[in-house]
């Protein structure tokens, strides 16, 4: 009976032993497949991580290639800006030259019709400094403009009377003296606030030519004599 139970036991030992053969092979064969899936998953972390790295070289090359192409559109722009600059330089010297040496008087007004700048010859026109007239309205230099509020009004009231928007009015010199003008207003200067350029002729001289021609005019129409005209050496 005993030896019967230690065949038996034997048997079951060798059940056993068969047993965890297979569980242990069952086992190596999952670790080998699964070692086969890891190397697969880093093979294909390894190609994903070279298609990023190349393609962040694209993208920075790309990139690159932008910044350059700007770089040179910048230093393009930076040239035609500096030509035009010289350009605009030499423009307003030219155009303050003109001014400073016009012969007009030459103002520029705010809209409330405050005298913002002079030139020279506004000087000597209305015989006051250049000081003297920064900040005088237009009313007291131009008496029959003191009553309108503002220089787009004085501008209206022109177009009316000459599509140029010039008059022959009368100035006020400092010394209370009246003389006539031409008055021409420009188009409003939108800087850092809206101003108006006037130029304001001395017309003095033309009237008096003007009086001049009318009464050579009557002298000829009343006179029954003939009369003839000869320069200062003696043509007619």
């Amino acid at each position: 009976a005993l030896q019967n139970e230690l065949e038996e036991a034997d048997h079951g030992i060798i059940f056993l032993s068969m047993e965890l053969e297979q569980l242990l092979a069952e086992k190596a064969r999952l670790v080998d497949e699964l070692q086969s899936e890891l190397e697969e998953t880093n093979h294909g972390i390894i190609l994903l991580t070279m298609e990023l790295e190349e393609l962040q070289k694209a993208q920075l090359q790309e990139g690159m290639a932008t910044i350059n192409q700007l770089q040179v559109e910048l230093i393009d722009t930076n040239e035609d800006l500096n030509a035009l600059t010289v350009e605009l330089n030499e423009s307003e010297e030219m155009y303050r030259s003109i001014l400073e040496n016009a012969t007009e008087a030459i103002f520029t007004f705010t809209e409330k019709g405050l005298t913002e700048t002079v030139k020279p010859a506004a000087s000597e026109l209305f015989g006051y400094d250049e000081h003297e007239l920064i900040g005088m309205t237009i009313g007291s230099l131009i008496p029959e403009f003191n009553r309108i509020g503002t220089l787009t009004e004085i501008r209206e009231r022109l177009k009316k009377i000459n599509s140029n928007r010039e008059t022959f009015v009368f100035g006020l010199k400092k010394d209370g003296s009246l003389f006539p003008i031409e008055f021409t207003l420009g188009n409003p200067i939108y800087r850092s606030k809206l101003l108006w350029m006037a130029i304001i002729r001395d017309n003095t001289e033309r009237n008096k030519a003007e009086a001049s021609f009318r009464l050579m005019a009557k002298i000829f129409e009343g006179s029954n004599d003939a009369i003839i005209i000869t320069d200062t050496k003696g043509n007619v």
